[in-house]
């Protein structure tokens, strides 16, 4: 799939279409205040501020299994990236 950016000038939200990682749903976003959350599942599961950019950690339960993610998002001058990695490996890109 094409790479998805957001122009911090042009968008209220959202980094990240909405994701499924086997049959859970993974929501990341950011707005244009340096606001950052991510959910799975529809519960949130880490949330914080920046301008810069910042990472998220966070360990969910999946088939028995533990599953560790990690969200990074970079802010550059007029769009934000975003990179999900779960259990080491990247599962996007933006």
């Amino acid at each position: 799939s094409r790479p998805h950016r957001v122009n911090y000038l042009m968008s209220q939200e959202v980094v990240m279409p909405q994701t499924q990682v086997g049959t859970h749903t993974l929501d990341v976003s950011s707005n244009w205040l340096g606001s950052e959350k991510v959910t799975y599942d529809g519960v949130l599961k880490t949330e914080g501020k920046s301008i810069a950019g910042r990472g998220y950690i966070f360990t969910v339960e999946e088939d028995g299994e533990p599953a560790n993610y990690e969200v990074e998002f970079k802010a550059g001058l007029l769009s934000a990236h975003v990179t999900v990695r779960r259990n080491g490996v990247a599962i996007f890109t933006s």
